[in-house]
């Protein structure tokens, strides 16, 4: 195994700058989650370590070697795909064997890394079946076997888990984590799934028009968001943002929707237009504005809320200031 570094690493497609300068280390044994929304630029990155893309400027290394100008086949590295990219003519064995056979393994080599990552993905009974007879979640545990009888010092991940749908997604995520502490290897995810990021990642990093918004450990990034598109991209519903004025200066209030508070209008500290309300079971979304701004609030399951006024208090624990122009997060 080994870890990644990424050294003010930029990428242009002709005169378009997508990459514009990304530098962190990821440690050895690590799962970093690359978030951001579509056209940021996290597979774009993820493909300059694979290999796939060209750096412009900067260096990337795996361990101790800049792999900037190395061939793909010889980085070490494994990657696993949106699609699965199976071949459909091929066993689940077939498959998983196949880039081994390429490169020359003995078959008792190959035999016992195929039922070592059988064993791992609990695919033993399904090795003789080809793709169309299994399920979509069986599938993508066959893409990652094929990574992981390659044995490589890095596993990458594409949105892996996007074709599948949300009860297997939740599934799947349970199950890569349990991978993850099984082989220790390290590991660099892209998704767009800020659920995914904030579940699996030990550190994210949060990209945001080519540029590395913030990294840190999902808690950290929640917690204390450092920009207003941090604030507002991670978290399900996105952070509620207020213009008001603290000592005559103009910022805006951040406020997460689950420490927004009913209470008496004579303790509110703004009173919001609720327009819908959504019953979740474990909880209730409010939908409205507070002075023309929109707002969500998630309160208990066992607030009674309607259609109409409601008082609201923000905790001062919670509450988060950012400059109106930049987005920057200000202490206050």
């Amino acid at each position: 195994m080994a870890g990644v570094s990424f050294r003010d690493v930029k990428k242009n497609f002709g005169a378009v700058k997508v990459i514009h300068g990304v530098t962190m280390d990821v440690d050895d044994g690590e799962f970093v989650v690359i978030v951001g929304p579509s056209g940021c630029g996290k597979s774009t990155l993820l493909r300059m370590v694979a290999g796939l893309e060209r750096i412009s400027s900067g260096e990337i290394s795996i361990g101790d070697r800049v792999v900037n100008d190395i061939e793909p086949m010889d980085r070490d590295i494994a990657m696993v795909f949106q699609n699965y990219a199976l071949y459909p003519h091929m066993s689940v064995r077939q498959n998983m064997a196949y880039g081994l056979k390429i490169r020359k393994m003995s078959t008792a080599d190959i035999e016992k890394r195929v039922h070592r990552a059988a064993e791992i993905l609990e695919l033993g009974t399904y090795l003789d079946r080809k793709p169309r007879e299994l399920s979509g979640g069986q599938r993508q545990r066959v893409a990652m076997g094929r990574a992981i009888v390659r044995e490589p010092k890095v596993f990458l991940f594409d949105e892996p888990l996007s074709n599948l749908d949300a009860k297997l997604r939740v599934q799947m995520r349970v199950e890569l984590q349990a991978l993850h502490r099984r082989l220790g290897t390290t590991s660099l995810y892209v998704t767009h799934d800020q659920v995914e990021a904030m579940t699996l990642a030990h550190r994210m990093i949060v990209m945001n028009a080519g540029r590395a918004e913030q990294i840190g450990a999902p808690i950290d990034v929640y917690q204390k968001p450092a920009t207003t598109f941090v604030a507002g991209f991670i978290g399900s519903p996105p952070m509620n943002l207020f213009p008001t004025k603290v000592g005559g200066r103009p910022v805006l209030l951040g406020v997460r929707p689950e420490h927004l508070e009913p209470c008496a209008a004579s303790d509110a500290d703004y009173t919001a237009d609720i327009i819908l309300v959504e019953p979740l079971g474990a909880d209730t979304l409010a939908h409205g504005s507070i002075e023309g701004t929109t707002m969500i609030a998630r309160l208990p399951a066992a607030t009674h809320v309607a259609e109409g006024k409601l008082p609201l208090r923000f905790d001062p624990a919670h509450r988060h200031y950012f400059e109106p122009d930049t987005g920057a997060r200000i202490e206050v």
